[in-house]
């Protein structure tokens, strides 16, 4: 039962910091690491 609850805490707790960075545009702070990952995994 502490481990379900604790597995709904972190779920609600992830999805308020998602609502909340929206308003920082997610999708460019991705976009703005895509290349470096890219760039990253071909060095290797």
């Amino acid at each position: 039962m502490i481990l379900h609850g604790t597995i709904t805490f972190g779920f609600l707790f992830i999805t308020l910091i998602i609502i909340y960075y929206e308003e920082v545009d997610i999708l460019q702070l991705i976009q703005n690491r895509l290349p470096s990952l890219l760039q990253y995994k071909k060095s290797q």
